[in-house]
């Protein structure tokens, strides 16, 4: 991935257009929601504080993936929201099974690519493997 990240500070209303605009629908309640794997994924905004947690399937048992203040939280050059456990957390189960969550946008998918593709430098440095 790029070596300098964007960190651009969000407010209530940007991250819910985000979440909107990468998989997630909102409630009556204002509860965002996306599905990944067959559990639900779940963001609570009130007041300046963000709650995301993810519901399994045919239970109510819910896992907090995290629980911090909006201030927290920053959206990269990618349109990833960070701070929020939707990126570190799924990260590497996108990697094991190929199958990326809805807010993995195209970007992000496209710059997560050219990460694991040797730049000319590492080719270069490479001896005969034995």
């Amino acid at each position: 991935m790029s070596e300098a990240f964007e960190r651009n500070a969000v407010n209530e209303d940007e991250i819910r257009g985000w979440a909107l605009r990468n998989g997630f629908a909102e409630d009556a309640d204002g509860l965002l929601t996306a599905f990944y794997k067959g559990a639900s994924i779940n963001i609570s905004i009130d007041s300046g504080r963000i709650d995301v947690y993810a519901v399994n399937p045919g239970t109510s048992d819910k896992m907090r993936l995290v629980k911090t203040t909006i201030k927290h939280l920053h959206l990269d050059q990618f349109d990833m929201l960070h701070g929020a456990a939707l990126f570190s957390r799924f990260y590497a189960d996108y990697e094991e099974s190929g199958l990326a969550p809805p807010w993995f946008s195209a970007s992000v998918l496209r710059e997560m690519a050219a990460a694991r593709e040797p730049n000319d430098e590492e080719v270069s440095h490479r001896g005969p493997r034995f």
